[in-house]
């Protein structure tokens, strides 16, 4: 078993340590007692090669203070010896919280992943709301000229990115967003872009790219007024699909010119009944348009775009399937996005969430249910040590994957942040 996990190590080049020495001491007793439990330990380790030594009296303080502020360095061992921690202390991090084991801080840097992408998942209650408010808060700290975008599903961040400064962007039939496709990318694009988001057929699809293509289509409104004059030529009826693009949250939405020049939240739940058909197409149009406006920006601006409970947009696939394919440009413009979830169950029954959710290079998983411990370690790929500790988790308390790092954190939040986090009526 263990000569089978050291070489997928070396095969996953996380590791050049294939042996170690493990020293321990024990105090008291009679030399006789010692030596017999000394026997014991040597049977039960079996084929493993085992020396013990009786110390002198004289030698006792070496046990008592030799080794009591000695820090091992275990990022490469862990995969190995899932007991262990690593740690999480990275040059120019943001602080997130203090690792359990070894009580030291958590600095973490996005910019030493693969790719920039978080994916938090937990159970109802656990804190991950609380979680990414500790995120955000610090990294707008330690990137003051960082873009924030919130695609604001449950209308959860709107008092908190008031706190922070952010513009408050709710859809309403009165206010223009100006989120229309056609505003930022290439006529042809743009329909075809709509043509997923609405899931049309493919003669639909056909009559939306035919007049994105007339000199006279400039925005939604006009390519929806030239497929009303195609209809009425060809007594066809491929118009009555773009309805929704006309009605009322969705034209706000679509309507008017870009006005975004810094960090926003865009709360939806007011005007959509959440997990709507409506709600999921606009969830989509804001989180293009956050994606594409995060592009036009320097690259040496961070910018951060947070979907919280979006694992909505997985449930069809051509959405799923875009919604990924955002995910794997995002590092090319310095985007970190951040999905998270209440619910393993969203992820796990949609391909599209799952593949995204494994592709993403720094995971945290909070406090889970018992029922949820098969899912976490046959299709999250977490250990059974794991799964046990996320089963007795308090609030906060997480395991964070972050490349080939393993910690379990707990995110602190300081009395300042508590007093704006906190979504407790009765505290």
């Amino acid at each position: 078993m263990i000569d089978a996990m050291k070489d997928k190590v070396l095969g996953q080049n996380l590791s050049q340590i294939v042996s170690m020495r493990i020293i321990f001491g024990v105090l008291g007793g009679t030399k006789k007692t010692l030596d017999a439990r000394a026997k014991i330990f040597t049977s039960k380790a079996k084929t493993a090669r085992t020396t013990v030594r009786h110390l002198p009296h004289s030698d006792k303080q070496w046990l008592l203070h030799g080794r009591t502020d000695l820090y091992v360095e275990t990022d490469s061992l862990h995969p190995i010896f899932p007991f262990m921690s690593s740690e999480l202390s990275e040059k120019g991090g943001t602080a997130w919280g203090i690792n359990v084991i070894t009580k030291r801080a958590i600095l973490y840097n996005y910019k030493k992943r693969r790719n920039y992408n978080i994916g938090i998942v937990a159970t109802s209650g656990a804190g991950k709301s609380h979680t990414i408010k500790i995120i955000i808060s610090r990294a707008q700290k330690m990137y003051p000229q960082a873009f924030f975008f919130f695609v604001d599903i449950e209308n959860e961040y709107v008092e908190f990115g008031k706190t922070l400064g952010f513009s408050i962007s709710e859809i309403d039939a009165n206010i223009r967003l100006g989120m229309d496709p056609f505003h930022y990318m290439s006529r042809y694009k743009a329909a075809s872009l709509l043509a997923d988001i609405l899931g049309v057929k493919k003669l639909t699809r056909y009559a939306m790219l035919k007049a994105a293509e007339d000199e006279k289509c400039h925005d939604v409104t006009n390519m929806i007024q030239l497929m009303k004059t195609a209809d009425h030529q060809r007594n066809t009826d491929h118009c009555s699909y773009m309805q929704i693009l006309e009605m009322g949250p969705i034209a706000s939405l679509l309507s008017g010119s870009p006005s975004m020049k810094n960090s926003t939240v865009v709360a939806l739940a007011n005007s959509f009944a959440v997990n709507s058909d409506e709600h999921r197409l606009a969830t989509r149009i804001a989180l293009e348009f956050a994606l594409q406006h995060a592009t036009k920006l320097p690259k040496v601006t961070p910018k951060f775009i947070i979907l919280d409970e979006g694992w909505a947009l997985f449930k069809d696939d051509s959405t799923g399937e875009s919604v990924e394919e955002l995910a794997r440009r995002a590092r090319k413009y310095n985007v970190t996005i951040i999905l998270a979830t209440q619910n393993i169950e969203d992820i796990l029954k949609h391909p599209h969430a799952l593949t995204l959710f494994n592709n993403s290079d720094t995971k945290i998983f909070l406090q889970h249910k018992s029922s949820e411990k098969n899912a976490l370690t046959s299709i999250l790929h977490l250990s059974e040590y794991e799964a046990d500790i996320l089963i007795r988790a308090k609030k906060g308390e997480a395991m964070v994957h972050a490349s080939e790092n393993v910690v379990r954190c707990q995110f602190i939040a300081d009395d300042r942040e508590l007093e704006l986090f906190d979504t407790n009526p009765n505290r």
